[in-house]
């Protein structure tokens, strides 16, 4: 989807940070509220008895949540 916007193709919906890194792109109906959703982040039991999986599961989480 996003490489047929890139081309003109058509419009999308997506992250605006995305959005407004790509010069060849500009925003229609920006006078609409953005859209938000509840993110979900799950994982395997394992994050539970592994250090390293814990860390990364644990910087997942903060940096998700800003």
């Amino acid at each position: 989807m996003w490489e047929l916007v890139k081309q003109g193709v058509g419009i999308g919906v997506l992250d605006g940070n995305i959005g407004d890194a790509e010069p060849s792109v500009c925003r229609v109906l920006d006078t609409l509220e953005p859209l938000m959703f509840p993110i979900w982040l799950v994982t395997r039991r394992e994050v539970k008895t592994s250090r390293r999986m814990r860390i990364v599961f644990d910087l997942l989480t903060k940096e998700l949540s800003k």
